[in-house]
């Protein structure tokens, strides 16, 4: 026999008090003259016998009462002898279901070795008291407290999904079983990429766990080439120009063609094959240009496929769906923002100047003096020029990342007396792709090379007329005064300046872009505006007369798609508008502001609208879900001896053996005795008044 809580019985010391109660109340006899004294002395004894008898009684029940109740707050359990009850096993099997696991080798995919090799670790462990958890990386819990029949089931109807890795839920439910008195252990079965080693990651240890095991499914030398970004650099006569990212996620170089097609109700179109070549862990951009006839002009919306041949062992990333909106007004609209109409004065006849001499199309040019911005007339540009980052223009922050993520150009001059802590945090927000820190008030030169065709084309410049551009010479432009600016990761600089710092950041953003000119829009902190490099710089403000946008998005992110009138009168009446996901299933879409919404992270391909026009989103893989590099077994051991707390694993497991497995708890019992042992004394007591 034992106790849990071994220091209650300290309470057995208060069967003093009845004791003590006992002795001070005891009746005191007096002596009384008596003439027929044989008789009193007879009948003296007899009660006085009795008395005794059940004072002692009473006595005795209290006491027992107060030190059982010690007992019973005590948690007794009685220790069994040769031998212990069997603890039922559950067993938490976690499977790999990412893309990543659709890696075909010798005819099988990981995900299939990954099922089998569950379901052999269930076979293996098939007794009668073994209860199974199924949960998958990318996905909720397929099944609870399984038996064994039940569990293979439930493995074997798993399937990919493009979702992101998760396991929080699975150390809860885990911990749960742990205090319910459970044998638990952990089985994993993954290819252990980078995106499954920060699932593993983010679990919390559960204390406990009696065990935890593994299988790895992975390629020896993976080959695995992918399109991992395409984006619309610009449309101009019937052309669609694409900025592509292939990278290499494998161990082998990869040599692969690179094509881009689109095809509307009525005709396809295609690009003529670029020859790809990758080296390991890089990643290079190409430009594909898409030529549209007379029968695929006149669509709105077209489904673009980029797509590498021929197909490798990893078929879901080697295709980029990319939904193209053609613009067919000829006009962009530019808003400029500062602090007088004068301010942008300059920057005003030069883009109408480059407009009118080199593009199809005329601007419309809106001047506002406000300091914040005005969301009706940002939500009617192309292009926002902003010559003065004020302390309010940090409220519209939100609706500066929606302006980018819809396909506009955001344009930022410095001002002397900017508000630094507003570009802050545009820069936190990823608006800006660079941050000033602190105003260099000194003379510097702008000079050096020109940019790299690829930098012009990603910051949104065709080569075409980047090469044009050559002809204007920077001659030694100087700056008066500029900042020191701290870049993202992504931001690409055009001109340097002699200080170290750039003239120009640029950087991608939705399927926008941003620059960040380091220099004022008149002329106080230089003579931009007033030399020939104000020609290159308007070109890549104009984007070359960009009129077409891009909608491709990651699995898992918000999809926005434009939404025509009619569709946001049905919002506000309540009607439903719905939208097909790449598996063919119908979803109601929400009308948020101008566009429709909705996350489907299910599958990769094709979300369309049922409505006409039809819209096309391109669902894609998320990145990083499918890089194929696994870690060493040393460090897959080290996260996965994350998942258990050894010390409260050997706590935990001595205390359930005692409680359970080898142990009976007797507090029941006693509380039922002390329940009696209160109403016999009751009657005891009750017997002696009469």
């Amino acid at each position: 026999m034992g106790f849990g809580q071994i220091i209650f019985l300290l309470g057995i010391a208060a069967v003093a008090g009845p004791i003590l109660i006992h002795l001070l109340i005891r009746p005191r006899f007096e002596r009384i003259p008596y003439t027929m004294i044989d008789f009193l002395e007879v009948s003296q004894k007899q009660s006085r016998a009795t008395r005794r008898l059940r004072e002692l009684l009473i006595l005795l029940l209290r006491c027992a009462i107060v030190a059982l109740m010690a007992c019973m707050f005590a948690e007794p359990f009685l220790r069994r002898q040769g031998g212990t009850v069997d603890r039922p096993e559950h067993h938490f099997i976690m499977v790999d279901n990412s893309l990543s696991m659709t890696y075909q080798e010798q005819g099988q995919s990981h995900l299939d070795r990954a099922v089998e090799k569950a379901v052999q670790y269930v076979r293996d462990r098939r007794a009668a008291t073994a209860l199974f958890d199924v949960y998958t990386f990318c996905g909720s819990r397929r099944g609870s407290k399984l038996e064994a029949a039940a569990a293979v089931d439930a493995l074997k109807g798993i399937t990919a999904t493009a979702r992101k890795a998760d396991l929080t839920d699975v150390s809860a439910a885990a911990s749960v079983a742990v205090r319910e008195r459970e044998d638990v252990f952990v089985y994993l079965v993954s290819d252990f990429t980078p995106a499954a080693m920060g699932a593993i990651a983010q679990c919390q240890s559960i204390a406990g766990l009696r065990g935890v095991s593994h299988d790895v499914i992975a390629a020896h030398k993976p080959a695995n080439a992918l399109v991992r970004d395409a984006r619309v650099l610009r449309y101009r006569e019937g052309v669609v120009e694409l900025l592509i990212e292939v990278e290499n996620t494998g161990s082998v170089t990869q040599k692969r063609l690179l094509r881009a097609s689109a095809e509307s109700k009525d005709a396809a179109v295609t690009t003529d094959d670029v020859a790809v070549e990758v080296e390991p862990a890089r990643s290079i951009k190409y430009v594909l240009k898409l030529e549209l006839d007379s029968r695929t002009i006149g669509d709105d919306f077209l489904p673009v496929e980029i797509a590498l041949s021929p197909t490798d062992a990893l078929a879901v990333d080697d295709t980029y769906f990319l939904g193209v909106q053609i613009e067919h007004s000829p006009q962009q609209r530019v808003l400029i923002t500062g602090r007088t109409e004068r301010q942008g004065f300059l920057i005003q006849k030069a883009l109408e100047a480059i407009s009118r001499a080199e593009f199809d199309s005329n601007l419309i040019i809106r001047q506002t003096q406000v300091p914040a911005l005005d969301q009706v007339k940002l939500d009617n540009s192309d292009i926002l020029i902003c010559g003065h980052i004020g302390e309010n223009f940090g409220q519209g922050i939100d609706e500066l990342e929606r302006f980018l993520a819809k396909g506009g150009t955001a344009v930022f001059f410095v001002s002397r007396d900017m508000s630094l802590p507003t570009a802050q945090r545009l820069y936190d927000a990823g608006v800006v792709g660079a941050e000033p820190a602190e105003l260099i008030d000194e003379r510097h030169a702008v000079s050096g090379p020109w940019p790299s065709d690829s930098i012009l084309a990603y910051a949104g410049l065709d080569v075409e007329t980047a090469r044009a551009a050559r002809n204007y010479t920077l001659g030694e432009m100087p700056l008066w005064s500029h900042f020191a600016c701290r870049k993202g990761p992504e931001t690409r600089c055009l001109w340097p300046i002699e200080s170290g710092h750039s003239l120009v950041y640029t950087v991608a953003k939705g399927a926008g872009k941003s620059l960040l000119i380091n220099t004022s829009m008149d002329d106080t902190m230089s003579s931009l505006t007033k030399r020939a490099v104000v020609v290159p710089l308007c070109r890549l403000i104009l984007g070359c007369g960009t009129v077409a946008y891009g909608y491709g998005f990651p699995a898992e992110e918000e999809i926005t798609l434009p939404a025509f009138g009619f569709e946001r009168e049905l919002a506000r009446a309540n009607q439903d508008i719905w939208v097909v996901d790449p598996a063919g299933n119908r979803h109601k879409v929400p009308v948020t502001g101008p566009n429709l919404t909705g996350r489907y992270p299910e599958q990769t391909g094709w979300l369309r609208t049922l409505s006409e026009p039809v819209r096309y989103a391109g669902i894609n893989p998320a990145v990083g879900e499918t890089d194929l590099h696994t870690p060493e077994q040393v460090e897959i051991d080290r996260f996965l001896a994350g998942l258990s707390d050894d010390k409260g694993q050997s706590d935990q497991i001595d205390r359930a053996t005692m409680s359970v497995d080898s142990s009976r708890p007797l507090w029941r019992l006693l509380a039922w005795i002390v329940i009696v042992l209160v109403l016999t004394e009751g009657l005891v007591v009750n017997r002696m008044k009469k």
